[in-house]
């Protein structure tokens, strides 16, 4: 590989070797496009072409005749299919030749609509991280650590949302669009995540990667769950409270097949049993509520409470301040687009989200 460029052995070892690099993302997308032909409105030239422009780009020395002979013939299309679709699309390199039709993509951001609690954004796995702000656009590429109890509230560019539970970490893979064709995509390494995902065009991809699948959803609400209560390492689970979810198994986060191998359809649970098996069974109770976002206030709303119980029980407690100088004190519990779910000392009260001016923690004397 001496004779080759930087950015060539980066395509190889990302392609053939399943390295992962700072090119992995790019040609991922560039497999997805190669396996999914029809569903991406991209002329991609046909196997002849891409020959034939790979011999162009050889005679131009970017690659030597006798390393290519000694490649078998599905070899030369991978690598002809990067050097020509990938380093010609996406990097602008002039071959001679433009392509049919020029791949468009745009990168999108996650906006941060509720942060509770102690989280932590980052920028890599070493950052120490900071306290996102609500109305903070993230990128592909940036980390969530929430700590115990802690929630954030992600809202994507086209509607669909996420509510990241407490000791999770996801990382934000791929945020992109392609001539109108979304993909939004996100790596739970730990913890929990709930997803609203609203109705797109068939084309849209919206997935949660865990360390073992991929769960590929399109208009549901749904949750994963990495490990949990579980003794065993990187166990997912995934529940469907409406609409449906397929699960494909993956190899450094590619799929390995096309098609999923389990879909799930409303009130039903998927858990791994071990590495990639699944058993599906009926959603449960709980699994319901923490979807509905009402987990809490059901099963603790008879209970009578101080602030210092509260404190207790949650770890903080929290001073609403409102439009009109009305003031709120208690634990924010559950939230949707609309509402907060306060336990107070009065029990639990629904606070509209449009009306709260200010939101601190309260320390107790």
């Amino acid at each position: 590989m001496d004779e080759f460029s930087e950015l060539e052995k980066k395509v190889y070892d990302a392609l053939i070797e399943g390295k992962q690099n700072e090119v992995s993302d790019k040609v991922r997308t560039m497999q997805e496009l190669l396996s999914r032909s029809g569903t991406y409105s991209v002329s991609l030239p046909d196997k002849n072409e891409i020959l034939d422009r790979y011999q162009k780009l050889n005679e131009q020395k970017i690659i030597k005749m006798n390393w290519v002979r000694n490649m078998n013939k599905k070899t030369i299309y991978i690598l002809g299919a990067a050097a020509v679709i990938f380093i010609g699309l996406f990097l602008g390199l002039n071959t001679g030749d433009k392509p049919k039709e020029q791949v468009a993509l745009g990168e999108l951001k996650a906006k941060v609509t509720f942060v509770m609690g102690d989280v932590k954004l980052k920028s890599n796995g070493s950052d120490s991280g900071v306290k996102p702000e609500v109305g903070a656009l993230l990128s592909s590429g940036q980390i969530l650590v929430t700590g115990d109890k802690a929630t954030i509230d992600l809202e994507f560019s086209h509607g669909s949302s996420l509510r990241i539970k407490g000791n999770t970490e996801i990382a934000i893979k791929r945020l992109i669009e392609n001539n109108g064709t979304v993909t939004e995509e996100v790596s739970l390494k730990k913890g929990m995540l709930v997803a609203n995902v609203t109705k797109q065009k068939q084309t849209d991809n919206f997935n949660i990667v865990t360390p073992t699948v991929i769960a590929g959803v399109r208009g549901t609400r749904f949750l994963v769950e990495v490990n949990g209560n579980s003794s065993k390492d990187e166990v997912t689970r995934v529940s469907v409270l409406d609409g449906s979810v397929g699960i494909t198994k993956h190899k450094n986060e590619i799929p390995v097949t096309v098609e999923p191998f389990e879909i799930l359809e409303s009130k039903e649970t998927a858990q791994e049993v071990s590495s990639g098996e699944f058993k599906r069974v009926t959603i449960s109770a709980i699994d319901t509520k923490i979807i509905e976002g009402n987990a809490v206030e059901e099963e603790t709303s008879t209970s009578v409470e101080t602030e210092k119980s509260l404190f207790a029980k949650y770890g903080r407690l929290e001073v609403l301040s409102l439009d009109g100088g009305s003031v709120v004190t208690g634990v924010i519990t559950a939230m949707d687009e609309n509402t907060f779910t306060v336990h107070t000392v009065k029990g639990f009260v629904k606070v509209d989200r449009k009306k709260v001016i200010s939101h601190d923690a309260k320390q107790l004397k």
